[in-house]
């Protein structure tokens, strides 16, 4: 009863939008740094303003004027620029806010979708300046998951970098010395580019291991409560394994696919069937008590779904191709590390029950009651809200 209570309380906040990708650009034009935000408008409403667990986008123009002072306010106070150790100054351009903001799009499948919102920040860049670092909070609350994709750019030389970085990393950037006219540094390489270490870049093997424990633990409840369902039909090895065996297998072969573009289906069908899924398993677990062919085929089929649901933080990057297969292992990699703590964690917190008698009645069935709860409040809510 009490593991009962306990989920049902906390399916409002597992539906709440608790992990994200910012887009940002970073470009140095002659004496300024351009950084422009393409901001999500759910992380606007839901960490910034604190409109509702379930509220994704601005539904007028009016209502989003309201509040882009605020918006401004934010994203300034969360970005840090230091130019050679130093905080530079920043400004918001002229269009901002805008006129007539796009608030929302159609995806491919027709589906109507919240646009993202652009805001560019202006910082004055000297032309001594040698070394330019760059770090990002703007959702630093709780447990929410801010992740940004950060290009940067430098037009005279045609320089261009990535970076994956969570809140609060920096990414350092060397910006050539600035010659002057007629020197022989200036006629040998007038553009030279910026360098960086791969120590430096945090788009790495290891990163995208953290990016993908992250997005089970803690981030990703609904995938954490999907992986419980299998456990709690059958703690034995065996059964458990052949389980997340074809789990894996799929996940891995969709979230593949979509990372390179050859799979694509919309948040909108993605993100329901992921939560129905968590029903469906947690259902069969009052009636059956051993694991039948049929389930190992069903998790399979779910396991395509999930794959698809993982595959989003990977495929918003942006990345270049050359990235995408680290990005794709590492991010795999780190989402079993994850789903073999959550088991891990359930055979710990069960192994002293597992052989009573009164195991099915007192743990199996409760936690089951309390996974599939959780599971259709989060199917409607994804469906109609």
């Amino acid at each position: 009863m009490f593991a009962l209570l306990l989920l049902l309380s906390t399916a409002p906040t597992a539906r709440a939008h608790t992990s994200s990708l910012t887009r940002i650009h970073a470009a140095v034009v002659t004496n300024r740094l351009e950084i422009t935000f393409e901001l999500n408008q759910a992380d606007l409403l839901q960490v910034v303003l604190n409109a509702g667990a379930d509220k994704l986008r601005f539904r007028t123009p009016d209502e989003f004027a309201e509040h882009t002072r605020t918006i401004a306010q934010h994203i300034i106070a969360g970005t840090r620029v230091l130019l050679d150790g130093q905080p530079a100054p920043a400004a918001t351009t002229a269009d901002w806010p805008p006129e007539r903001p796009e608030l929302a799009t159609k995806d491919a499948a027709g589906v109507l979708q919240p646009a993202v919102i652009p805001l560019t920040l202006n910082f004055p860049l000297p032309a001594a300046a040698r070394v330019l670092e760059l770090s990002f909070r703007l959702y630093d609350v709780g447990n929410f998951d801010a992740t940004f994709a950060l290009h940067f750019y430098r037009s005279e030389g045609g320089d261009a970098r990535q970076f994956l970085l969570s809140r609060g990393q920096t990414a350092r950037v060397e910006l050539p010395a600035t010659a002057a006219p007629g020197s022989p540094t200036n006629r040998a390489s007038p553009n030279p580019p910026a360098r960086e270490t791969a120590a430096e870049n945090p788009t790495g093997l290891l990163h995208f291991v953290a990016a993908g424990v992250e997005h089970i633990i803690p981030s990703g409840l609904d995938h954490i409560l999907f992986v419980l369902g299998l456990f709690f039909l059958s703690p034995r090895l065996k059964p458990l394994l052949l389980q997340v065996t074809a789990f894996t297998i799929a996940h891995s072969l969709t979230l593949a696919l979509s990372v390179f573009g050859i799979v694509k289906l919309s948040p909108a069908i993605v993100e329901p069937i992921i939560a129905l899924s968590i029903t469906v398993v947690a259902v069969e677990n009052l009636f059956a008590r051993e694991v039948k062919p049929w389930r190992w085929a069903a998790v399979f089929v779910f396991g395509l779904f999930h794959g698809l649901g993982f595959a989003s933080l990977i495929q918003d990057a942006g990345l270049p191709a050359s990235q995408r297969l680290p990005a794709l292992l590492g991010f795999n990699l780190g989402v079993e590390i994850g789903q073999l703590a959550v088991v891990l964690a359930a055979f710990a917190a069960t192994a002293w029950c597992q052989q009573r008698p009164w195991y099915f009645q007192r743990v199996t069935v409760p936690v089951s009651v309390a996974i599939a709860g959780a599971g259709i409040v989060w199917t409607i809510q994804r469906i109609f809200f």
